[in-house]
């Protein structure tokens, strides 16, 4: 047999899961390949590896490599206050559109709203309706 048919089996082996012929198959690939002998020694050092201690926990060292340096967070405490700026200033201008509609034009004094040859921008995300 090959090694990509063996390889699966490997560790099924190691844990006696196997039917004997099946057992018998992989015990003697392994005396003839180098490549997947070496694999199922590494999965009998794992298995005898002792188990972790009941505290071992890795999040505080994983956070620890995976945190953002200080100019990161600088920035995106920034990025957050434009964003919220941004918010607020798009409500003011949707208020800022709705007096606009609301109020009567002054006599003698026109607007944009009232020129028809006035286009709306498509450079802007704000638009005159």
């Amino acid at each position: 047999m090959d090694c990509d048919a063996i390889r699966p089996n490997l560790m099924a082996m190691l844990d006696g899961e196997l039917t004997q012929p099946e057992r018998q198959v992989c015990e003697a690939h392994l005396e003839t390949c180098r490549e997947c002998s070496q694999i199922a020694t590494e999965y009998r050092a794992i298995q005898a590896a002792p188990p972790p201690p009941e505290e071992f926990d890795v999040w505080p060292d994983v956070q620890a490599q995976i945190a953002p340096d200080i100019q990161t967070q600088s920035l995106l405490a920034e990025m957050r206050l434009m964003r919220e700026e941004m918010r607020a200033l798009s409500q003011e201008v949707t208020q800022l559109r709705q007096a606009l509609k609301q109020a009567a034009p002054s006599p003698g004094r026109s607007t944009a709203l009232d020129l028809p040859y006035i286009r709306k921008s498509t450079h802007s995300p704000f638009q005159l309706v």
